[in-house]
């Protein structure tokens, strides 16, 4: 859903509709997410041998936890940014559709 909004630079053409679509489709995640949450919770406290199946890795090594830290770090500030962008545009995408720019003056016409 995000795609548009990542390709083009100037998302006006967007419209109010495909922000509210992006809501929607965020609270039904967020949602799922939490249901799925408590699910397990209840399913792992009901029968614990649920708990005792789930596979076991190895531990990072240092150098590899630096890795994923560092590339963690990376990748949330990157979301962080283009979040923040979506939600700017969101905001102002009803202004730049619903209002006309005002009488515009030129220097060349003085």
């Amino acid at each position: 859903m995000l795609i548009p909004w990542v390709l083009f630079y100037d998302a006006s053409w967007l419209g109010e509709f495909y922000y509210r679509v992006i809501g929607a489709l965020s609270i039904l995640a967020v949602t799922a997410l939490i249901v799925t949450s408590i699910t397990n919770r209840i399913a792992v406290s009901q029968h614990p041998a649920l708990s005792k199946t789930a596979p076991k890795g190895e531990p990072w090594s240092v150098p590899m936890r630096a890795v994923v830290i560092t590339v963690g770090v990376i990748v949330s500030f990157y979301w962080l940014f283009g979040f923040l962008g979506l939600l700017y545009s969101a905001t102002t995408s009803y202004d730049r559709n619903q209002y006309s720019p005002g009488p515009s003056y030129h220097s060349d016409k003085y």
